[in-house]
């Protein structure tokens, strides 16, 4: 059992390991999808939706808040699945930790989840690399989920300094990337075993970020990360990483079932 210190001792704990040389992979490895038994209970909250913007449309699931109180506004939590969940089904990208989320952050306050399914890559680069360049176009997806939170934003009564982004693999690439990309837009962010162009850090070192890695990934290498959080902090930052000893390609199931993780993310504020 991986036991996780309280959120407020993680940034006196965290560290930044030697890294090893790695070999890298001819091409990345696409993680199977986590199978599901079709529409569980926790289903019937979160809205079937389709998107029509941009390249391409874009499935998506909405959560809202049970009850609507008139006149007040409520954070936003962006969910970024991984490669195993890529389709048009608008139901894949909910098999993997969306129902943690839901259960773990719906016992902290009531709160919106945009859960968008990619028809490709969030991020137009192989995850499995030991480093990249963020590419100037976006992918498809990634330009319609831009576009999708923007109008969410308008359509619900959304608090805009409280707008979260999370993802795992693939969709922790993608974490990292629209950061970089709308740095103005997020009160905080939890990358989940991603990785990211260390060039940005300087650009996104104001946004509180708690980041997660098994320290024996081999999918997306867990240095990746380590050089981002080494990045961020030579910039002034001040990130949480949180590296989970023996865990390998899998980080998401006990970074999204850390009860403390919710505590940390919903008392993040954009400044004014």
């Amino acid at each position: 059992m991986i036991r996780l210190p309280r959120f407020c001792l993680l940034a006196a704990l965290g560290f930044i390991v030697p890294v090893l040389p790695v070999v890298a992979q001819p091409s990345p490895p696409e993680p199977p999808a986590k199978v599901i038994p079709p529409d569980p209970v926790w289903y019937a909250d979160l809205e079937a939706l389709t998107f029509v913007g941009g390249e391409t449309t874009l499935p998506y699931r909405l959560l809202k808040p049970a009850q609507i109180e008139e006149g007040k506004r409520y954070p936003l939590i962006l969910f970024l699945h991984g490669a195993g969940e890529v389709g048009t089904d608008n139901k894949k990208q909910l098999g993997n930790s969306v129902g943690e989320i839901i259960k773990r952050a719906s016992a902290k306050e009531p709160f919106f989840l945009l859960a968008p399914q990619s028809r490709g890559w969030w991020v137009g680069v192989p995850w499995n690399l030991d480093s990249h360049v963020m590419p100037e176009k976006t992918t498809p997806s990634m330009a319609a989920t831009i576009k999708l939170l923007a109008e969410v934003g308008k359509s619900y009564p959304i608090d805009s300094n409280r707008i979260y982004v999370t993802g795992l693999s693939m969709g922790g690439l993608g974490t990292w990337d629209i950061l970089s990309r709308l740095p103005d837009t997020f009160a905080a962010a939890v990358p989940v075993c991603g990785a990211a162009d260390t060039a940005q850090a300087e650009k996104i070192k104001h946004i509180p970020i708690w980041t997660f890695h098994g320290d024996n990934d081999t999918v997306v290498k867990t240095h990746r990360s380590r050089d981002m959080v080494a990045a961020l902090r030579k910039a002034g930052a001040h990130p949480i990483y949180s590296e989970l000893p023996k865990v390998g390609h899998g980080a998401w199931g006990p970074a999204y079932n850390n009860f403390y993780l919710y505590d940390w993310l919903f008392a993040q504020t954009k400044a004014r």
